[in-house]
């Protein structure tokens, strides 16, 4: 059976060592979190901004926590260039919790010179009043 070296870590035991982006190892850390309670305005297609990702920074998880928005809800979480990059579209009928860690979005790095928006996208109609809905992402940069 053969070993095999992922990518950062074949730079790391190349001989003599590459460089590795100090971002994918030793990198900082970053964690931001975001609320709303929802008034029963938000309806299909409006964007609940939360976060954004900094030039350099590399998204590696959210946690989206929601009370009751109503049946045929949905919550997706994404930016302007992909609306569902981080977290696919997930019911939110009942009260829960949902990890975002969509292919696409995991280890993806923000290799522009501008911060990149973040934002939850509403589906299914409008949302049930009164509820929380809470994010947490973490991110890592150099």
């Amino acid at each position: 059976m053969a070993n095999r070296n992922m990518t950062n870590f074949a730079k790391l035991a190349a001989s003599p060592a590459a460089i590795v982006d100090p971002g994918e190892y030793g990198g900082l850390s970053r964690h931001d979190y975001d609320e709303i309670t929802t008034d029963g305005t938000e309806n299909t297609g409006e964007r609940l901004f939360c976060g954004r990702l900094m030039p350099g920074e590399r998204f590696h998880e959210a946690i989206v926590v929601f009370g009751a928005l109503g049946a045929g809800r949905t919550l997706q979480l994404g930016d302007a260039a992909d609306d569902d990059r981080y977290m696919v579209a997930v019911s939110v009928a009942a009260a829960g919790n949902a990890e975002a860690r969509a292919a696409t979005g995991f280890g993806f790095k923000n290799a522009t010179l501008a911060p990149i928006d973040m934002f939850l996208q509403v589906a299914g109609g409008l949302l049930t009043a009164g509820q929380l809905i809470k994010i947490a992402t973490r991110k890592s940069r150099d």
